[in-house]
């Protein structure tokens, strides 16, 4: 009878197998990439934004207010706004904000400021179809030449600017109502007396 063959065993591949080394690799790498995305994603800071149209003089509330994830390519810039990790600020916003709008430290003051609103009205042709409530309007005051303007109120805010067909004399008039500070509140006698005299021109500053 023939000697049956000798068994065949397999041996174990031992930790320099260059496979398993292979394998390794592909693993740490996968696991370096993934922390290094994970860190990028995360790359972002909450920071307080308006949660809807705020006016100057404003005592911020948490309803007034809407925390926003955002990523600085300047790492600086984040301390010119508000994060949200200080929690809800306290204060009065010294200029106005528009809804969504970033939210900087230098808008926010511990008092109000001091303002004088006052209503002016002026030929509908000559107030711009796009003043309206936040805009920023230079006021003039026209003499009986054509040369004779002055500009007595620069950059100043309007707080309402009704429509046309709203304002006191419907279409050829239209009422603006600006927020002086106290610097501009001696110029008010001279607006309104211009504006009874039909002398007011306003033009928007930006």
């Amino acid at each position: 009878m023939p000697e049956p063959p000798a068994a065949v065993r397999f041996s174990r591949r031992g930790w320099r197998d260059p496979r398993l080394v292979i394998g390794l690799v592909l693993v740490a790498a996968s696991v370096l990439l993934g922390a290094r995305m994970l860190a990028e994603a995360d790359d972002t800071v909450e920071v307080w934004t308006a949660a809807h149209d705020l006016q100057a003089g404003q005592t911020l509330s948490g309803e007034d207010l809407v925390a926003t994830r955002v990523r600085f390519a300047d790492a600086d810039r984040l301390g010119l706004y508000l994060p949200v990790a200080d929690g809800v600020p306290e204060g009065v916003l010294r200029a106005p904000a528009a809804s969504g709008a970033l939210l900087p430290r230098a808008a926010l003051g511990a008092d109000a400021v001091e303002q004088t609103e006052v209503a002016v009205w002026a030929p509908a042709i000559a107030v711009p179809p796009s003043v309206g409530p936040g805009a920023r309007v230079d006021v003039w005051v026209t003499g009986e030449g054509a040369r004779d303007a002055e500009a007595v109120l620069r950059g100043v805010r309007v707080v309402a600017a009704p429509g046309a067909d709203a304002t006191l004399a419907a279409s050829t008039e239209r009422q603006v109502v600006l927020a002086l500070g106290p610097d501009d509140a001696a110029q008010v006698g001279t607006v309104l007396a211009a504006a009874q005299a039909g002398q007011v021109a306003i033009t928007r500053a930006g």
